[in-house]
């Protein structure tokens, strides 16, 4: 192993703070505007709301469909730092600071192996590329997860090496990053970290059965706390609660769940990794021009780590017909490895320099595209935009300061490199994101909902079968509860009942409802919604 000293304590903290100015102040600026943000974070009101840290329920009698780390993390963040109310802020901060911790990781794992300076430009490929920039500031599990199977595979690879220090208390930290895993999305927590680290073990020539011993050792140890939750939400749950764990861990791998879920062909695993992998992918696609160059000569540990992590996480996720961008998070800390990799080698290659020029050119026309885009918001009403206030206006204009000096000085061109791809992604933290998505949150609708409701309740009719609205709900501090079309009758004078209208002509409302049109998309079905108001006999 080429070893090289630990990071200093300055690099640390210049890693650390571009991280925060990248990800922590914008988390609260964009309203939740789709129904898997909402979801989660209903969840964790409900642990405020109830008490219940085991197996809370929502909505008037859901349960939550993954195990409760990130909710419990919500729940304390939102005591902590917000009086114990759930916000997007507090909501978002958990997946923001498990992407700090894990960048930071792999930036000290890749400096002891390659040095300072690629530890830093392999921590800001991976915020820099899209997919994980954008699960780092979104209310999901999935980042989560990822930072703690990364994390844990970093420490992993550290423990094979015989010089090895602080091992019992790197063991114990495994252990504790993939109960945290297996406690936000189940087994695959600690799986996934066997499976790539058992696999790399072999490869360079460790034990079969020593391999697969302290693996499964740790492994059963990490299932441990998860077991003694598990038991206890069993207990409370009863049936619908083990179906659900099972359908949602081993139906979504066995292809046998009962309902439909992100199918994609086997391709699909592919191009979300080429998009996600933006703006990288460019840079990638221009290097091929100069392919012929690379010298061939084996892989350093890191890389290996690298090749098979990748190969076999994504090789894992074209098993089920279930896929998803997020399930492959865990993949990109490994890409830019590869990434940091090739940008070194270019260094200020005219392939590095045409890059760069594409980014600079991108990052000039952007503000004023944005600046543009606004103008015409105000022109035409039916242009839903949110208005810019003061303090984004400078920082919408980041992008294109950087890349005036980049035209003007024309060097440092791996700096750029990367400065450019960081303005853009502050641009759309802070500016670009609540502008477009704002007006898409259904926050507005869930004040008109409350101010028309003379009671405490609100209703939701369940056609289709299973309609929940997580945006309103969570908007309404869970008031919500899902009744069946034949119950209406019995509801009081004065109560709401909110339904999805292309099923309207399905409905007779008589005089005694009085109906109103919500909105033409709803923020989680992105089908029209409607409201009945309940008048009278």
């Amino acid at each position: 192993m080429n070893r090289h000293r630990n990071p200093s304590a300055y690099s640390q903290f210049f890693l650390l703070a571009i991280l925060a100015i990248l990800l922590l102040p914008w988390l609260g600026t964009t309203w939740f505007n789709s129904k898997g943000e909402p979801r989660e974070a209903i969840v964790a009101m409900s642990i405020l709301q109830s008490g219940d840290w085991i197996l809370p329920v929502n909505y008037g009698g859901d349960i939550p469909y993954k195990p409760p780390f990130l909710y419990w993390m919500i729940a304390i963040f939102a005591k902590i730092f917000n009086g114990g109310v759930v916000n997007e802020y507090v909501s978002r901060l958990p997946s923001a600071l498990a992407c700090m911790a894990m960048i930071w990781a792999g930036f000290r794992w890749s400096t002891r192996l390659r040095g300072e300076r690629f530890g830093i430009i392999m921590a800001l490929v991976t915020i820099c590329s899209a997919e994980v920039f954008r699960a780092a500031i979104a209310c999901r599990l999935d980042m989560v997860v990822t930072a703690t199977m990364v994390s844990s595979m970093y420490l992993l690879f550290e423990l094979r090496e015989k010089d090895c220090r602080h091992r019992g208390l790197k063991y114990i930290a495994v252990i504790l990053l993939m109960t945290a895993g297996t406690l936000t999305k189940g087994p695959i927590g600690s799986l996934i970290p066997c499976m790539v680290m058992g696999v790399y073990s072999l490869v360079r020539g460790d034990g079969f059965w020593r391999t697969l011993g302290i693996l499964s050792a740790l492994c059963l140890c990490s299932f441990i706390l998860p077991a003694l939750w598990f038991n206890a939400a069993m207990s409370r749950g009863g049936e619908n609660f083990t179906a659900l764990m099972m359908e949602e861990n081993l139906g979504r791998m066995a292809g046998t769940m009962s309902y439909s879920s992100h199918e994609k062909p086997f391709w699909y695993n592919f191009v979300t990794l080429l998009s996600g992998m933006a703006p990288w992918t460019l840079l990638g696609l221009l290097s091929l021009s100069v392919a012929k160059r690379f010298r061939r000569h084996a892989l350093r540990p890191g890389g290996l780590l690298s090749v098979l992590a990748i190969v076999l996480i994504v090789g894992f996720y074209c098993i089920p017909a279930s896929k998803r961008s997020v399930y492959l998070l865990p993949v990109y800390p490994f890409l830019a490895y590869g990434v940091s990799s090739l940008i070194l080698f270019l260094h200020n290659s005219k392939v590095l320099k045409t890059y760069v020029w594409i980014l600079a050119a991108i990052a000039f026309c952007t503000p004023l595209a944005v600046t543009l885009l606004q103008c015409e918001a105000i022109a035409i009403d039916r242009l839903r935009l949110w208005p810019l206030e003061w303090w984004m206006w400078p920082i919408l204009f980041v992008p294109c300061v950087t890349s005036v000096l980049w035209a003007i000085q024309r060097k440092y061109t791996p700096t750029y490199s990367l400065a450019l791809p960081a303005c853009l992604f502050l641009a759309y933290a802070a500016v670009i994101q609540p502008m477009i998505l704002k007006p898409q949150s259904d926050r507005p609708l869930a004040e008109r909902v409350k101010a028309a409701s003379a009671n405490e309740t609100i209703y939701t009719l369940d056609i289709p079968e299973g309609l929940r609205l997580y945006s309103i709900n969570f908007y309404s501090s869970d008031r919500l509860r899902s009744i069946s079309p034949d119950k209406i009758d019995s509801l009081p004078e004065g109560s709401v009942v909110l339904y999805n209208s292309v099923y309207a002509d399905t409905l007779a409302f008589a005089n005694r409802y009085h109906t109103e049109h919500l909105t033409d998309r709803s923020a989680d079905h992105r089908n029209p919604l409607d409201m009945a108001v309940i008048s009278g006999k």
